[in-house]
């Protein structure tokens, strides 16, 4: 097991991306841990499926130290709508997450990070619990199988913890979040502001998932893969969550 706490010092790109990664990760701090960096071939292109997305999935920016070379991060099409966030992504270096841009830049070398729950989980969240919204979500598992890229299931620990956050409940507020795309919420950091709240953050990276590439999947082959990769992700929490002080808390998947 290997950990990297603190500012990531292998971060490539713009000044801005540079100032943002290296500060942010002092700031939570936000720590990097991989289970089996040796399972990771530089050659090759993988999928970092990250989770959960809560408020605002700050905590990627520890994924973007992967000792790989290339690395790309894609983001829900509806932030880049958002203002305030619309601007954190951008100065990021983040791509909007559409079908498009995970092929193109796994083709092109990149390995992408994600969180295929999306902004779709934040009609889910609980203050009591951990949420992750992975059952219906089949898009990533289909290129992943078509490009022959393993999937890597990652926890975000202390995500949920960098805002307060309250939503309205019940079907008119469904609807309408079905109709943006989007979970409108309100919330708070620092003083009742978007600055974040400085908890610690634990980005905890698992083994690739090995898929057997195929241009054309059937759904028992992408259910098999997600399967697969859903009870990953439920390991990996379980195996770090006394450590990072999360033992009361559980993990629900929708």
């Amino acid at each position: 097991m290997i950990i990297y706490t603190g500012s990531v010092s292998s971060l490539k790109g713009s000044k801005t991306n540079w100032f943002i990664y290296t500060h942010g990760c002092d700031y939570f701090p936000i720590t990097l841990v991989m289970e089996d960096a040796d399972a990771f071939d530089p050659t090759r292109t993988y999928i970092f499926a990250a989770e959960p997305h809560s408020v605002l999935p700050l905590g990627v920016i520890a994924l973007h130290g992967l000792p790989l070379d290339k690395i790309k991060g894609l983001a829900s099409s509806a932030a880049f709508c958002t203002p305030f966030v619309r601007h954190i992504w951008t100065w990021l270096g983040l791509i909007p997450a559409s079908r498009k841009n995970l092929v193109e830049n796994l083709k092109n070398g990149y390995s992408c990070i994600l969180v295929p729950g999306g902004v779709k989980e934040l009609m889910f969240m609980k203050h009591d619990c951990e949420v992750v919204y992975l059952k219906k979500r089949f898009g990533f598992i289909r290129i992943a199988v078509e490009t022959g890229s393993p999937v890597v299931p990652c926890f975000i620990f202390g995500q949920t913890r960098v805002y307060n956050w309250w939503r309205p409940e019940g079907k008119l507020y469904e609807r309408l979040s079905s109709a943006l795309r989007f979970a409108p919420m309100l919330f708070w950091g620092k003083l009742w502001t978007p600055i974040p709240f400085s908890v610690p953050v634990c980005a905890v990276v698992g083994k690739p998932i090995e898929v057997t590439q195929n241009p054309n999947p059937t759904q028992d082959e992408l259910l098999e893969v997600q399967k697969s990769f859903i009870s990953s992700l439920q390991e990996l929490y379980e195996r770090h969550k006394v450590d990072l002080r999360y033992e009361g808390v559980p993990l629900h998947v929708y």
